[in-house]
């Protein structure tokens, strides 16, 4: 096979693990013929696995809205079309990093990228599965558990040396404090609501003056993580400008 080279204008610092570099400013990839069909069929799961998001995850999110008469199932699609988009592309860049070099240990992988690379090939294909199954059953599940699980799984065929198994301690520790603490957030906050606006005699006018400062207080905290998280990894600015 004749081997393919591309240069690409890419900060070598930036990569967790990569390929020869040229200088600072390119890196330079080169890819063998063979190796082409997992990226067509990366790329064809990789639609079906934003399928399986938009079916399951991104249902989850607008389950609540949609069943509350909030918004319209039309409406909901429309608003998860844009957003959506926009979380991953503003803030996805942190949780990308630490999936594609966090979880695995590309230097375990040394001589064998073709390895790492079907590897994650197949945790892609099995995310895709698993979604797609459990959709169909009426099953709600998290991608994130599946993409990490998937991820530990054809490490562990390979070498358990190859998990950096106390990124996974942390990542499995979350899964369990997050739905506490968003219990307990969320408890706090309709106690609160529901004792300055519901159970008032013009609680229809406080809900309109109290509606904007919610409101304004969720944009805010998006517009930090954004700023912190995303476009921080993308134009480096310092906290305090943040």
């Amino acid at each position: 096979y004749k081997p393919v080279r591309f240069v690409l204008p890419i900060n070598k610092d930036a990569l967790p693990f990569g390929p020869n570099a040229t200088s600072d400013a390119t890196i330079e990839w080169t890819f063998e013929h063979d190796y082409w069909w997992m990226v067509v069929v990366g790329g064809i799961f990789a639609f079906g696995a934003a399928y399986g998001l938009g079916a399951n995850d991104v249902a989850n999110a607008f389950g609540t809205s949609v069943g509350s008469k909030s918004l319209r199932l039309i409406h909901a699609i429309m608003i998860a079309s844009v957003f959506e988009f926009l979380g991953a592309f503003l803030l996805g860049a942190s949780v990308s990093r630490t999936i594609s070099g966090n979880i695995a240990n590309p230097d375990v992988f040394d001589g064998h990228g073709d390895m790492l690379m079907l590897g994650f090939l197949g945790v892609l294909v099995a995310n895709t599965i698993w979604q797609l199954v459990a959709t169909r059953l009426d099953l709600n599940v998290s991608s994130t558990h599946s993409v990490v699980g998937a991820t530990v799984g054809f490490c562990l065929v390979w070498s358990p040396t190859s998990v950096y198994w106390d990124k996974v301690t942390e990542i499995v520790i979350s899964w369990f404090i997050s739905p506490v603490l968003a219990g307990l957030l969320a408890f706090c906050l309709f106690h609160l609501l529901r004792f300055l606006v519901l159970t008032r005699k013009n609680s229809s006018t406080l809900a309109i003056w109290v509606l904007p400062v919610l409101i304004f207080i969720t944009i805010f905290v998006n517009l930090v993580f954004v700023l912190s998280k995303g476009l921080s990894k993308v134009i480096k600015l310092p906290i305090t400008t943040v």
